[in-house]
């Protein structure tokens, strides 16, 4: 742990993630998913798919939060509360991909958006269970897990444990 704490402290902001960028350390997940996004020609194919992908990015960290206040929660009433909000978030996100005949996001082609939300909705096994409930989201994050070299990724990457999830996990 010191050195984690260490490492951050030469951080722009003291957390991580930390891109390096000629020399330069850039903070801040989504800003440096964006900066890969147009690097590598995941953005969207014009302005209105990136404004898409970039606002899919967004409401995805709103169903995030519901998910670490559920973490934290010990009143039943609010527990129902929050898992009411997050099953409006993956209806909604559940009706974007059965709109786009393409299975994916935003357009034809893969964006960050979908390798952002393929990772995240299977990265812990409560969003893996809620995922149970909307079909074309399960099928969307399969999809995206078994791109060629997605699948080589999760294989061959470095083992780590799953983020922790909290007293109430299994709720």
């Amino acid at each position: 742990m010191a050195t984690f704490v260490m490492a951050t402290n030469n951080t722009p902001y003291g957390k991580v993630p930390v891109l390096e960028v000629d020399g330069k350390p850039v903070a801040q997940t989504n800003a440096i998913a964006r900066y890969l996004a147009k690097q590598f020609k995941l953005q969207g194919s014009d302005d209105w798919e990136i404004l898409q992908a970039d606002s899919l990015v967004e409401a995805l960290g709103d169903y995030n939060l519901s998910s670490m206040r559920l973490f934290r929660e010990e009143n039943p009433e609010r527990i129902a509360e929050i898992k009411k909000e997050q099953a409006f978030y993956l209806a909604k996100f559940e009706e974007v991909l059965s709109s786009n005949p393409s299975g994916l996001l935003v357009g034809s082609a893969v964006t960050w958006a979908d390798l952002v939300f393929a990772a995240t909705l299977s990265s812990r096994p409560d969003q893996v269970d809620a995922l149970k409930s909307y079909p074309a989201l399960s099928a969307f994050v399969n999809k995206i897990n078994n791109l060629p070299n997605i699948k080589k990724w999760v294989e061959t990457r470095p083992k780590s444990d799953p983020p922790p999830t909290g007293p109430h996990h299994k709720r």
